[in-house]
């Protein structure tokens, strides 16, 4: 898409709505499009810590952090996600993905 739109749409979004999950998951992601994974990290996690039941936003920080080589914060990621949506299929196999990928090495 076009990360830059979305970021706008985000923050505008934001000033609004103070501390909304879903435009945080949004900004994130567009700044991990944009290529800033590090910037995202704060607004994916700020989402999860306003609403836990945020499946793109756990999925995106695991995605961050697999990114930068730290696959163990990415399954303890995960892992908290289950936890916190057990009813969300996608971040069932997120995780269970992650475990094949352990089992492999």
């Amino acid at each position: 898409g076009k990360p830059d739109e979305a970021m706008r749409i985000a923050r505008s979004v934001l000033l609004s709505t103070p501390g909304s999950p879903p435009a945080l998951t949004m900004l994130g992601r567009a700044l991990i499009a944009a290529g800033k994974p590090q910037q995202a990290l704060a607004h994916l996690q700020a989402a999860c810590a306003a609403d836990p039941r945020q499946p793109v936003a756990w999925t995106a920080i695991a995605d961050c952090q697999a990114a930068s080589g730290d696959l163990q914060a990415a399954g303890i990621t995960l892992a908290a996600a289950v936890q916190a949506a057990p009813a969300d299929g996608g971040l069932w196999h997120a995780y269970a993905v992650w475990l094949r990928s352990k089992a492999a090495e």
